[in-house]
């Protein structure tokens, strides 16, 4: 494992992804055994050895996939899937119905790789090619990056770092992960085609993305679920690749925009922009890639020497990842009738709060929430209400929808 993986090795990422055709999900064990043995796949099947045959990586990826006929709601599925643990593979592929659950090593990869090897699964799984980048990795990505934003970088990461941030919020939920798991939770919703177009129908107040219009209005969502009384952190995850002229880079390699707060930040979509423009521009989120490794660097020895994992309650955080679906995803074969959906979560050694994904897919977005902290109010239901509420009361403050009674 590289050093820079080294601070994720206690995490999962979990992606759920519903309304696959049952066809496509038979042949999820074919998808998994193809992306093992492609020449790009270095990370994943380092696992099984320089040279691993074909045998190995058969049997690897029989025990990596297994299927699941009961289970409770999608919360239970993810702690299943993070309970079940990994095999020779640090894949964990599961099967409940017509619902696939894609567990991955963190260690190996972070969350837009992970994202890429779901695509794989259920595009190559529904009769597609897949499609792999196959440049050579970049060596030494972290010297490339800190040279490329050079002095302004760093003075834009300590200006970020000087920024005021609330005081920490402790989370009484379990230390260990996989027991807060179990009151763990999670929500989707879907923003279709007409809630997109009447959200960027709003004013902006400024140059805008759809994404940050959208962002916006899910963090605007994720207040009105909160039910603390204290203001938590909001951390962006960047793609720190782009510093590097968007270079093949494995394993883990994400910066963090300037940090902001859930109550009293900006979260107009015109700051969002502004906030996702700078933190490319000055150089500042490449720099926290190093500082992140740094920091986890120094602690090392004394996480060593404590007998649990960590002592005490944890922070509360919202993290907040930006991603987009491929066309080969969008593409895939799902069930007839089916509404297909796909949301995330994050399982890690440390209590993160609140991990609201924003995934865009063609003309509509999928929204999930994951919470550990206890302190947002997350459902399908919840979710939803709070997307609507929040989207209709932005129509009457703009003059543009009926008033809310």
């Amino acid at each position: 494992m590289r050093l820079r993986d080294r601070p994720y090795a206690g995490a999962s990422v979990i992606y759920v992804v519903d309304g696959l055709a049952d066809a496509a999900l038979d042949r999820l064990p074919e998808a998994l055994s193809a992306y093992v043995l492609h020449p790009a796949s270095i990370e994943v099947r380092d696992s099984l050895g320089r040279a691993p045959r074909d045998s190995d990586v058969a049997a690897a990826v029989e025990e990596a996939v297994v299927r699941i006929e009961r289970y409770a709601d999608v919360r239970d599925l993810i702690a299943r899937a993070r309970a079940l643990g990994y095999g020779r593979l640090p894949v964990r592929v599961v099967i409940a119905g017509g619902t696939l659950v894609v567990n991955v090593h963190h260690g190996v990869m972070d969350g837009g790789a992970i994202l890429e090897l779901v695509t794989w699964l259920v595009s190559v799984s529904s009769g597609a090619d897949g499609k792999r980048d196959t440049r050579t990795p970049l060596a030494f990505p972290l010297v490339h990056g800190l040279r490329k934003v050079g002095r302004a970088g760093l003075e834009d990461f300590r200006a970020n770092r000087r920024t005021p941030q609330p005081e920490p919020v402790l989370t009484h939920s379990p230390t260990d992960a996989d027991l807060r798991l179990e009151t763990a939770r999670f929500g989707h919703a879907t923003l279709g085609p007409d809630e997109l177009r009447r959200l960027i129908a709003l004013p902006a107040g400024g140059p805008t993305t759809v994404m940050s219009r959208v962002a916006s209005l899910a963090v605007g969502a994720a207040r009105r679920l909160y039910t603390g009384e204290r203001d938590v952190p909001v951390i962006v995850p960047v793609d720190s690749r782009r510093f590097v002229k968007n270079a093949r880079v494995l394993g883990n390699f994400m910066g963090v925009a300037a940090p902001a707060a859930l109550l009293a930040s900006d979260w107009s979509p015109a700051a969002i922009a502004a906030r996702s423009k700078a933190a490319l521009r000055g150089g500042g989120a490449m720099v926290s890639t190093a500082h992140a490794l740094a920091r986890w660097i120094a602690h090392r020895p004394k996480t060593l020497l404590r007998r649990s994992p960590r002592p005490g309650p944890g922070t509360v955080a919202v993290f907040v990842p930006m991603l987009g679906l491929s066309e080969a995803f969008l593409g895939a074969a799902w069930r007839e009738g089916a509404s297909p959906w796909i949301g995330g979560a994050t399982v890690s050694a440390w209590p993160s709060g609140t991990a609201l994904s924003l995934l865009a897919a063609g003309d509509e977005y999928q929204i999930s929430a994951w919470d550990e902290s206890g302190l947002f109010e997350v459902s399908d239901r919840t979710l939803a209400e709070a997307l609507a509420a929040e989207l209709a009361e932005r129509e009457v403050a703009a003059g543009i929808g009926p008033a809310v009674v």
